[in-house]
C-alpha cells in the first residue's frame, strides 16, 4: 500500500545546500511553499487529485489539509492586522490634519 521509501532530494541556495527527504506519495515532486489563499486552494486541488488516485492516504490529506487550515488562518489574520495597522495611520494623520 503506502510504503516508507524516501526520495533524497539536494538543493543548493544562497545560503548552501539543503538535503530533503520526499515521502513517497508526496503532492508535489517539489517541495511547495505556500504564501497565500490561491497557493492554498491550488495544493488542495493537487491533493484532491492525488487522493482520488490513490497516491496519497487518507491519513496524510487530512493532515495536510488541516495543516493548510491552520495556514489560512494565520495568512487571514496577518492580513486583517495590516489593514488594522493602515486604518491606524490614516486615522493618525487625519486628526493631525484636524489638529
Amino acid at each position: 500500500m503506502y510504503s516508507q521509501n524516501r526520495l533524497i532530494t539536494t538543493i543548493t541556495t544562497i545560503t548552501g545546500t539543503e538535503v530533503f527527504y520526499m515521502e513517497e506519495g508526496q503532492v508535489y515532486s517539489q517541495f511547495k511553499r505556500l504564501q497565500n489563499a490561491r497557493h492554498s486552494r491550488e495544493y488542495m486541488q493537487q491533493l484532491i487529485n492525488a487522493v482520488d488516485k490513490n497516491e496519497v492516504s487518507i491519513k496524510k490529506a487530512r493532515c495536510l489539509g488541516y495543516l493548510i487550515k491552520i495556514f489560512l488562518d494565520t495568512y487571514e489574520i496577518e492580513n486583517i492586522e495590516e489593514r488594522v495597522e493602515e486604518l491606524e495611520k490614516i486615522a493618525k494623520n487625519q486628526g493631525r490634519l484636524s489638529a
